[in-house]
């Protein structure tokens, strides 16, 4: 019988998602190292481009670079379903190594944000047949690895700090999206999309695109007018 996976909070149920896709993705050239550290460098880069990370694990700086607790966690909870492991000797017979596959019994698939998934893909691409020491002198060779010691914790904002965001200025923003999301402006320009979508980017390129006069009017409507005394 299926466990049922921990529903607690968003952050965790794509931690969840993120291994099943990226296990899926490199179905039999996967080890358990490699996982870890693709998954440290998509946090890292979806922080830098989101001030947070995509999941909720805390790194610390452990044996072969980042490591977190929480991922052997997320791993058990997948085991036999959506993922499967396997240890395997070392050619040289020092010790074992684990390599994954696709699960036999998955109990969902993964689904993950755009732009969290652009990121993965990237990654997956680089990566995908590069040896395992190349991904390792990477993950050292940038920060916040690169300053840090054996045993501390990785703090993605002293590298990347984020600025406040002012709450009005974020008042504003939300406000504007909502007067923006009432329009009939969204609908028009995704019908726009759908029709076009069949041209292919060369053709689009050349295309000369003019909005209609209803379009324009909407638009316009949406956006709200600040004066800066």
């Amino acid at each position: 019988m299926a466990q049922n996976l921990p529903v607690k909070e968003d952050m965790i149920e794509i931690a969840h998602h993120l291994i099943f896709y990226i296990v899926k993705e490199l179905h039999k050239k996967l080890m358990k190292t490699n996982l870890m550290k693709l998954i440290y460098l998509v946090d890292l880069e979806y922080y830098k481009k989101n001030g947070r990370q995509a999941t909720s694990f805390e790194y610390i700086y452990y044996k072969k670079g980042p490591w977190t607790s929480q991922f052997d966690q997320v791993l058990s909870e997948l085991e036999g379903f959506e993922i499967k492991s396997l240890r395997k000797e070392k050619v040289e017979g020092k010790g074992e190594y684990i390599i994954f596959f696709k699960g036999p019994k998955p109990r969902f698939q993964p689904t993950l944000p755009l732009d969290l998934k652009e990121i993965v893909d990237r990654f997956i691409y680089i990566f995908k047949e590069s040896p395992q020491k190349d991904l390792l002198q990477y993950v050292y060779s940038i920060e916040p690895m690169k300053s840090l010691k054996f045993g501390e914790k990785i703090d993605f904002s002293k590298v990347f700090p984020q600025l406040p965001v002012d709450p009005l200025i974020e008042e504003i923003v939300v406000e504007a999206n909502k007067e923006y999301e009432s329009t009939n402006f969204p609908k028009i320009l995704d019908s726009w999309v759908k029709e076009n979508s069949e041209m292919g980017i060369k053709n689009l390129a050349k295309k000369e695109i003019s909005l209609s006069e209803e379009v324009l009017q909407d638009r316009d409507n949406a956006q709200p007018t600040l004066l800066l005394s």
